[in-house]
This record gives C-alpha cells, sequence and structure tokens, in this order.
C-alpha cells in the first residue's frame, strides 16, 4: 500500500550511505506513524505529525529530539 513511500526513504537512505538496520529502523517508524494515523499518504499534514509527536511523548513513549524529528522529516515522501 506505502510502497513508493518506502521505496523513497531508502533510496534517500542508501544516497545517504546508512546502514540497512538504520534504513530498517527509518521505514518502520513511518509505518508505524501511517497505522497510526490512518490517513492516506496524499492527506497528511504537518499538523498529523505534530499530533503524533506530541501523543507519543505524552504517553512516555517517545522522548522528542529536534534533530531527530528533523532528520526523519528530511526523508518525508510527502
Amino acid at each position: 500500500m506505502y510502497k513508493d513511500i518506502f521505496e523513497s526513504i531508502r533510496n534517500e537512505a542508501e544516497k545517504r550511505n546508512l546502514r540497512e538496520r538504520t534504513i530498517q529502523l527509518y521505514c518502520s517508524d513511518v509505518s508505524y506513524f501511517l497505522r497510526w494515523i490512518g490517513k492516506n499518504v496524499s492527506d497528511l499534514t504537518l499538523e498529523d505529525a505534530e499530533s503524533f509527536l506530541t501523543t507519543k511523548h505524552l504517553e512516555g513513549r517517545l522522548v522528542l529530539c529536534q534533530d531527530l524529528v528533523q532528520v526523519k522529516m528530511r526523508f518525508s515522501p510527502f
């Protein structure tokens, strides 16, 4: 369903010579977000990402790290 997104992430990560495990983690994180948000990719907004990060932080499941968020957003195909 989201094959194009994961191919885009993989292509960009490989250009940056990231390790396979790092690429897998990026894809896993994006997959988790897409399942959680439950929207079509074309309908996603920055507010959706902020809502996800805030909710997970408040649940104690995510330690917000601005640098990490910025790095992951660079791979965002939307």
